[in-house]
């Protein structure tokens, strides 16, 4: 089976795949330091909704991931 309930990609590391959204949305962000109590603050500034993809520009440039790319809440499916 392809489909795919969850992806976690951190701004820096390798795109392996080309994610197309068939349900739901993904969420790119940037994680900035942590707060005094220890806890991290994300800031999400686009959401990608269904029939959006991404991955294509990554791993066409060779590019290691510019942004953080969270899906994994309930109603997500990636292919």
């Amino acid at each position: 089976e392809l489909l795919i309930q969850a992806v976690d990609i951190k701004k820096g590391k390798s795109v392996d795949y080309l994610y197309f959204i068939l349900k739901g949305n993904v969420h790119l962000s940037k994680i900035y330091k942590k707060n005094e109590e220890n806890k991290v603050n994300v800031e999400r500034f686009l959401t990608l909704p269904k029939f959006s993809w991404f991955g294509d520009y990554q791993i066409l440039s060779h590019m290691n991931s510019n942004f953080n790319f969270i899906a994994g809440h309930k109603g997500v499916t990636l292919l």
